[in-house]
């Protein structure tokens, strides 16, 4: 389940998920509409306000999306309020397998909830033969992950062709 909230009045508060919330203010000069992100039950902040068009989450991450020189921009961060990283793409893949995938400019983020793994990879080897492996170029080094976020093998040698 996904909820969001878009709506500016000032100190609007909307569930988010659990004891999460979103809550809307203005900045200093009454200009802008800032949304962020409480944890209601604690009082606390989880995610400062900020110029965000929409604020969304699900049992793992808050996507909070804006403009940035004209591009929709997502800000992700765990329940928790830890910040993931700022992506032009970041989705929830379900279909055969369970992961998370974030591209950024020149980067990709995958996020295994099975095995609670996380890999920052600047380039995919796609190979038709394997489709039910992943390989990722981490470090400057290439490992190979199941789409559930298991390490087959960390030191792959015979890929001099990556995809991006």
């Amino acid at each position: 389940m996904m909820l969001m909230v878009v709506a500016c009045d000032r100190h609007n508060v909307q569930p988010l998920i659990h004891s999460l919330v979103t809550y809307t203010d203005k900045d200093a000069s009454g200009e802008w509409c800032l949304k962020g992100v409480k944890d209601a039950e604690a009082d606390t902040m989880v995610v400062r306000p900020d110029r965000y068009q929409r604020i969304t989450a699900d049992s793992r991450f808050i996507t909070c999306t804006k403009l940035e020189d004209g591009v929709e921009m997502q800000w992700v961060y765990q329940l928790n309020g830890d910040f993931v990283g700022q992506f032009e793409h970041f989705t929830h893949w379900t279909a055969g397998c369970d992961y998370y995938l974030g591209v950024n400019y020149t980067k990709r983020f995958y996020y295994f909830p099975k095995t609670d793994t996380s890999v920052w990879a600047s380039q995919i080897y796609e190979e038709e033969k394997a489709d039910s492996i992943l390989f990722l170029l981490v470090d400057d080094k290439w490992k190979a992950f199941t789409y559930n976020g298991d390490l087959i093998n960390d030191t792959i040698i015979n890929l001099t062709t990556p995809n991006q």
